[in-house]
């Protein structure tokens, strides 16, 4: 399906790049403006965002607006205004964000719950052991320049002995 959809919009002056998406929607790219098409190639979203990243994690995702970054949900709703320079997905309940050079966590309503830092989960393991969002959680931790992963406990789950990790996260 996405091979006709493919041949459909190449054959058209406007750039356009789709991916399968969950949802069954596909950003597309009308003079440099994202949107979301449904499989049968109607506008879902009229393209307007300067950018949508690839797909949702946990019903949001992360479009770019100027120069900044805020959250759509599933009903293509703006729930958390452009105001980042940097979103993550949401895992567990929770996006590490950046503003400036300060990286935070925040929830699924935009409010700030800690900061980012290879301890700070480990001082908030009280708010991550309490929370329904955090079921068999891990984040990846750095030590030595390597990464591994610690639980919601703070204990090491993997040792650190690789050049990147990143979080895990639902699909």
């Amino acid at each position: 399906m996405s091979f006709v959809l493919l041949l459909l919009f190449s054959c058209s002056n406007e750039p356009a790049q789709l991916k399968i998406k969950q949802d069954n929607l596909y950003p597309v790219s009308v003079n440099d403006k994202w949107g979301l098409i449904d499989k049968n190639g109607n506008i879902v979203i009229k393209p307007k965002y300067d950018y949508i990243w690839e797909g949702y994690s946990e019903g949001m995702a992360s479009v770019l607006v100027g120069n900044k970054w805020g959250y759509i949900n599933r009903f293509w709703n703006m729930v958390i205004p452009p105001k980042y320079d940097f979103t993550g997905n949401y895992q567990n309940g929770l996006a590490l964000v950046q503003t400036g050079k300060k990286k935070f966590y925040i929830n699924r309503n935009g409010k700030y719950v800690m900061d980012y830092g290879p301890d700070k989960k480990q001082e908030n393991k009280d708010y991550l052991k309490n929370s329904k969002n955090h079921i068999n959680y891990l984040t990846p931790f750095k030590q030595d320049n390597k990464f591994g992963y610690k639980n919601k406990f703070g204990q090491i789950i993997i040792e650190a002995k690789y050049q990147l990790a990143s979080p895990f996260m639902k699909v």
